[in-house]
């Protein structure tokens, strides 16, 4: 596949302090990409870097084999950045109008993005007038005028109900579907990464800690298998599987537990069930999902 954008060796410094530190990555043409990880891991700032808002301290970005700041890439991107919005009085259809002829698209499209996006009721609607979660599905719609071949979208259902975060990606995923365009999408949803994206980009400490498809970041991560464990009881399993046995998480008297190896988990379970018969009620094993393989790359912060 072409590149649509290459990262080499960035780093970004402020104020002494350097907050990127040596990103490589390079995004092909058609693909969806999840940028994941905490607060203050960097994820802004690489976005902000990539799109050229910001100025790299070193490193080399290219965007569609050319500089990022150069203008002739800005009918080739649209970025809508976490916190993004329009002053409260204007209107949908206003703003929608504008993009359009922004974008050079005719009056038509804005009632067909409107349509594309489920949301021609809002169209004469004041922007302050909307609930959060309609929001956010206009400013989304917005970056759809025009040809855009590079799309990122910042946290796109942060602080939106799990009924308006479904039903913007129902949407999203279908006007991509239509498409030819690569998209990026920051986000603290690991359910949502593991099931729109074809190339997940974990950061850690303005570092890039792994990065692949779901399958390739649990094969790599070569956990077999994860299981909640009573915390109460952690301290007397067997000693000998300790070496593959990895706390990713803990909450409320529950350890999860992952395991490199089979046998050890096993025997785990086993010990569990022959010594603690009732705290082993309810112990289950299942396969490792994105939010463990992530639990595992962060070391349990």
């Amino acid at each position: 596949m072409t590149a649509v954008a290459e990262l080499s060796g960035v780093t970004k410094t402020y104020q002494g302090r350097e907050v990127l530190h040596g990103i490589s990555l390079s995004l092909a043409t058609g693909s969806t990409y999840f940028l994941v990880g905490p607060n203050g891991c960097g994820k802004t700032t690489t976005i902000e870097t990539l799109v050229g808002l910001r100025t790299p301290t070193s490193g080399t970005i290219t965007l569609f084999g050319t500089r990022p700041d150069d203008p002739s890439l800005r009918p080739r991107i649209r970025v809508c950045l976490q916190g993004a919005s329009l002053h409260a009085q204007v209107t949908v259809r206003e703003h929608f109008e504008f993009l359009a002829a922004l974008y050079g698209q005719p009056a038509s499209a804005v009632e067909a993005t409107a349509a594309d996006f489920g949301i021609r009721d809002l169209l004469d609607r004041r922007f302050g007038r909307l609930s959060g979660g309609q929001q956010k599905r206009v400013m989304v719609a917005g970056c759809f005028f025009g040809e855009a071949e590079l799309i990122i979208l910042d946290e796109p259902t942060s602080g939106v109900d799990l009924e308006s975060r479904l039903s913007l990606w129902d949407y999203l995923s279908r006007v991509m579907a239509g498409r030819p365009a690569t998209l990026l999408v920051t986000t603290h949803d690991l359910t949502e990464a593991e099931d729109y994206a074809d190339t997940v980009i974990i950061m850690r400490d303005g570092s890039i800690a792994a990065s692949g498809t779901v399958s390739d970041l649990v094969r790599a991560s070569e956990l077999v298998g994860v299981v909640p464990v009573p915390t109460a009881v952690l301290g007397s399993l067997p000693a000998d599987t300790a070496q593959s046995r990895h706390v990713l998480s803990r909450d409320r008297g529950t350890t999860l537990v992952g395991y490199t190896d089979a046998e050890s988990l096993r025997r785990d379970v086993h010990a569990l069930e022959e010594t603690e018969p009732d705290r082993a009620i309810g112990v289950r094993e299942r396969t490792p999902r994105l939010s463990d393989i992530y639990l595992h790359t962060h070391g349990n912060e």
